[in-house]
């Protein structure tokens, strides 16, 4: 990816910090009505930052390299901080920010047309992206954006998702390649968001709620080779032990060549957590060697109006997990070549 997006002062204006341990390259901090465009930015702890701020337009900035590579968590890219609104990030990239890409910690944001990509792994886990997008607040939108995990990085990477709070979100016409959980809510805070026609490649975790999550949608999710299209699991975060997700909604969505488990029920910290109540209405998966794996409780989970095809096995328990532990109908479906 890297012929696409390096930095050339003959293209557009460009800002080098030449210390990634320091500074910021734009800071917009409690500015308003603002337009920021066709610059590059490269070399600081961090690109561009708009904390407070509103009515803020970033466009096409080519942002590179940010952060203390031998630090735990330092390094971000494009910052929408807290308490801004109605703030814009356009047809924007990111470049090896070590711990977060394009961020809106705020209300009525807007994510649109950006790139995220990160393929430094000189220092492990400290060089790897953490965070490539996410939302923590409501009523903003990430849409037609790519998220793109470069090699065998050691950090998994987190690819677009709400985490903290969060609620009437739009996450819609997303790519995310090669991240350990691609699309994702977490936190009991994170309701009634959507995520519509996102498409996930390469996962371990495609699409994920997760320590509370409730009252979420995807729609029209689609994943191709994950290891597991769909989990739930519970961690220390978040006050601790709760569900791993409930009364969430799974429609429409579309999985091919699953590696391990359609739907996973993982053990993260708690294997005495409980997931209930989410549904997946219109599936169609076509390849796993199982339907679910299950390391947690599960109750009350429905799948419907399905199609099943070259599906091995229905369901492989963790111990202490086994029969019993999960609840579940399957109604309205069609299976073809399945073991079950």
């Amino acid at each position: 990816f890297r012929n696409g997006v390096e930095t050339d002062p003959n293209l557009m204006p460009l800002l080098d910090g030449q210390n990634r341990n320091s500074n910021t390259g734009i800071e917009l901090n409690g500015r308003s009505w603002i337009v920021v465009r066709n610059l590059q930015v490269q070399n600081y702890v961090a690109g561009v930052y708009a904390w407070n701020a509103s009515h803020i337009k970033v466009e096409n900035i080519i942002a590179r390299n940010f952060g203390d590579v031998n630090a735990s968590y330092s390094g971000k890219g494009i910052i929408v901080g807290s308490q801004a609104s109605y703030n814009e990030v356009r047809n924007s990239i990111v470049v090896n920010a070590a711990a977060e890409g394009i961020m809106l910690y705020g209300n009525n944001n807007l994510i649109d047309g950006c790139r995220v990509y990160a393929d430094d792994n000189s220092t492990g886990a400290n060089s790897s992206l953490d965070y490539y997008m996410m939302i923590k607040g409501d009523s903003n939108v990430i849409r037609n954006s790519l998220v793109h995990r470069v090699g065998d990085l050691v950090h998994g990477g987190h690819g677009i998702g709400i985490k903290g709070t969060g609620q009437n979100n739009l996450i819609e016409n997303n790519l995310a390649i090669n991240l350990s959980g691609s699309f994702y809510v977490r936190h009991r805070g994170v309701k009634n968001n959507l995520f519509k026609n996102n498409e996930a490649i390469d996962a371990s975790y495609a699409f994920v709620a997760r320590d509370g999550a409730e009252g979420n949608t995807f729609d029209g999710c689609k994943a191709i080779s994950p290891a597991y299209g769909i989990a739930f699991f519970d961690t220390t975060e978040d006050e601790g032990l709760q569900s791993g997700g409930h009364g969430n909604t799974f429609i429409n969505c579309h999985f091919e060549n699953v590696v391990r488990a359609v739907i996973n029920y993982s053990y993260f910290v708690y294997r005495n957590t409980r997931s209930y109540g989410n549904v997946i209405d219109n599936l169609y998966v076509k390849g796993a060697p199982y339907l679910f794996k299950v390391e947690h409780f599960a109750d009350n989970e429905l799948i419907r109006n399905s199609r099943l095809i070259n599906i091995s096995n229905e369901v492989q328990y963790s111990s202490p997990r086994g029969p019993g532990d999960l609840d579940y109908s399957i109604v309205s479906t069609i299976k073809e070549n399945v073991g079950f």
